[in-house]
Formats: structure tokens, C-alpha cells, sequence
């Protein structure tokens, strides 16, 4: 995602997209530390987090 999310911003798309971290489980990381720091980055960057969730399609 971070990645994604760097390069929709470099070729000038960033502002169209809807970057989303899903995952079936309830953190963003185990070790809270960790966590921490990414949800830092999660928020710097405006992505979407949707915990307890099953992905089953991705739209590009």
C-alpha cells in the first residue's frame, strides 16, 4: 500500500484514488511498537483501514 501510494502520487493520480489497507485481522501489526509507527504513516498518507475484513475483489 505504501508503495501504491507513492506511485499514484508520483504520475499525478493520488488525488483520484482511495488507497486501502483491508485485513481479516484487528491491527495494522502485532507488535504495538510497530503499530505504532505505521498508523502513523497510515495517517500521513490518508490511506483507508478496514480491519476484520474479507477481501474478496480488488477495482483498479
Amino acid at each position: 500500500m505504501y508503495l501504491a501510494e507513492e506511485h499514484f502520487k508520483k504520475v499525478g493520480v493520488r488525488g483520484k484514488t482511495d488507497v486501502v489497507f483491508a485485513t481479516p485481522g484487528g491491527v495494522i501489526f502485532g507488535v504495538k511498537r510497530i503499530a505504532k509507527t505505521l498508523m502513523e504513516v497510515v495517517n500521513r498518507k490518508d490511506i483507508n483501514l478496514r480491519f476484520h475484513h474479507k477481501l474478496v475483489r480488488v477495482d483498479f
